[in-house]
């Protein structure tokens, strides 16, 4: 393993003994000096940073055998990431004759030392490193005491008479680095794959090997120029070879379709890197044979990760469970992540990052999933959530989960758009497009659905121009808009057109119509409407268009009230209260009685 050094080495202060020509064994005099002179030094390389206090300057003059001096000084990790450093003696000068005189100990309280006594080194070197390898944390301090000392070994030591120590105090700052085995891009290596094969389906696995390929006459360098191990590529007896020296190879950032349509029953990824990679858009795209699983290695990381786009397209796995070991918390794109994919299995997509996603238009569409649910998902930035479930014919339930708070979606024109499968729809009660102005076909033309469950918060400001929510469903049955639906319907047009077999509908309790509310036709042409339940502070004006219940020849009030093509205006809308004369077809919601 190799160490890659920042070396960071500043001036502390000198250090210095100075021996003068006195008797062995005399008196001495010592004086500090230079606190006038002493700093901070900050040293800084990228996120690697130490803070080096190194007190006072220090002398010790007329020094005998048996003096000492003692140096105070302190590092500090004033960077973000773990690091290690070494202390050493550096521009060393030892002029004593008997260099075994001349010993230091060095202890700390929370650093690294052992507190044996050393003989100064000579020269500045390896062996005059007082501190080494020492791991120190972000924000953590290690306080150092190094002492020197002529060492009095009890016979005559005039050979080291007006000699002369000095020395300053240095630190590198460094990592381990072992070097990388990069790959070139997704798309200059699918080029070379090609060149083995004309369909990836022949391909029966991929290995990654640190064999000798010497041998091996037909392959081809994949690795980028700035790394430090050469990759080649080669096939044999179907067999796709990554051959490195290194175990572990390291993505391209701009990695799309590095696995796209293979038929391996298993991938293993566990000797790849993914840490740089930011583009993987069509990586899986047209993989899988109805088994293939994938295997991810004990450090995955995707921290970088930006664009999935069509990520699964047309995929065919056995199961997406690995998706919970992803970090997408910087992904911004993942239009058409599943379009088409092709298993036929229940999809759960549980506690991803998408905070940072802005487009999911056509996610799902054309897929074959029989059920997909979101768990503990929220989508705050997301502005397109356009056909997202478009032509999903085998889909028969989605399940939005509780988390799924949609603030910022501005266009959900289309979401579940000819979706015939489809038998129940939950937003969920987090689920709130408040910025959304394009509504039109939100749920159009799905001949299977039965329920619609829009949550408590679905509170569009405004539903938009001509916008028809849910259009064209002939079997839907019941539909809840949850207790705060009230939006603004000035430019609005339908809301259940088509749909001729709705049997219940439950209003909510903020609906509050005005007079230029465009609510033509609001509940027209479900001629098998039986129930419309509000809560009591429903309010519709009785200048409002004159046509609202038009054909809803099955629509009973709470109280008995019946329909009457005489009263199709706003007029009876209101809760059902023919004892003071005010009859109305709607029913009080028996949560609010």
């Amino acid at each position: 393993m190799n160490k890659y050094y920042k070396t960071l080495t500043l001036v502390i202060a000198f250090l210095i003994l100075s021996l003068v020509t006195v008797a062995s064994f005399a008196y001495f005099s010592a004086s500090v000096q230079g606190n006038n002179n002493a700093y901070d030094t900050v040293i800084t390389t990228g996120e690697m940073a130490l803070m080096l206090n190194d007190g006072e300057q220090l002398r010790l003059n007329n020094a005998i055998p048996g003096d000492s001096i003692t140096k105070e000084f302190s590092v500090k990790n004033t960077g973000t990431v773990e690091t290690t450093y070494d202390v050493y003696f550096s521009e060393l000068l030892n002029e004593f004759e008997d260099k075994n005189d001349l010993v230091y100990t060095i202890t700390s309280p929370n650093g690294c030392s052992d507190n044996t006594e050393k003989i100064v080194p000579s020269v500045s070197s390896n062996e005059s490193k007082m501190v080494n390898s020492c791991s120190i944390n972000p924000n953590q301090t290690h306080n150092y005491s190094l002492t020197i000392t002529f060492k009095n070994d009890g016979t005559n030591q005039d050979d080291n008479k007006g000699k002369r120590f000095k020395t300053k105090i240095s630190v590198n700052e460094y990592k381990e680095y072992d070097g990388i085995a990069k790959l070139i891009s997704g798309s200059d290596l699918t080029t070379i794959i090609y060149k083995f094969v004309s369909n990836k389906s022949d391909i029966h696995d991929i290995i990654v090997t640190n064999e000798d390929p010497t041998e091996i006459t037909n392959k081809y360098k994949v690795s980028t120029d700035d790394s430090d191990y050469d990759i080649y590529l080669y096939y044999q007896d179907n067999i796709l070879y990554y051959n490195c020296k290194k175990n572990l190879i390291q993505l391209n950032e701009s990695s799309p379709s590095l696995f796209s349509y293979f038929k391996l029953d298993i991938i293993d990824l566990s000797k790849f890197d993914f840490s740089q990679v930011k583009d993987m858009s069509n990586f899986f795209s047209g993989t899988g044979n109805g088994n293939t699983e994938v295997i991810l290695g004990e450090n995955f990381d995707t921290s970088n990760l930006e664009n999935m786009y069509y990520m699964f397209g047309d995929s065919n796995f056995k199961s997406y469970d690995f998706l919970k070991k992803f970090n997408t918390s910087k992904v911004t794109n993942m239009m058409d992540l599943f379009a088409r994919s092709k298993s036929n299995i229940d999809l759960e997509l549980s506690d991803l990052d998408l905070t940072s996603v802005e487009n999911i238009s056509y996610m799902f569409s054309e897929s074959n999933f029989n059920s997909i649910t979101f768990n503990n998902i929220s989508i705050p930035s997301a502005t397109n959530l356009y056909m997202m479930f478009k032509y999903c014919n085998n889909l028969k339930y989605v399940d939005l989960g509780e988390n799924l708070n949609a603030k910022s979606a501005t266009n959900l024109y289309g979401m579940f758009y000819y979706s015939n499968g489809i038998v129940s729809i939950d937003f969920g009660d987090n689920f709130n497009p408040e910025s959304a102005t394009n509504f039109q076909s939100l749920i159009y033309g799905c001949k299977n659905l039965v329920s619609v469950d829009f949550g408590n918060n679905f509170n569009p400001k405004t539903l938009g121009n001509n916008s028809t929510i849910i259009s064209d469903c002939p079997k839907l049955e019941t539909v809840n808009f949850g207790d705060n639906f009230n939006p603004d319907m000035t430019n609005s047009g339908y809301i259940f057109f088509g749909s001729r077999n709705l049997k219940t509908i439950y209003l909510g309790n903020s609906f509050r119509s005005k007079s230029d509310y465009r609510i033509d036709y609001m509940f027209s042409d479900a001629p098998n409407l039986e129930t419309i339940y509000v809560g009591p502070n429903v309010y519709f004006d009785t200048t409002s268009p004159k046509n609202i219940f038009s054909n809803n020849t099955k629509l009973k009030g709470g109280a008995g009230t019946t329909y009457s093509s005489s009263h199709v205006d706003t007029t009876y809308a209101r809760i059902d209260d023919p004892e003071h004369d005010k009859p109305g077809y709607f029913t009080l919601d028996p949560k609010y009685q």
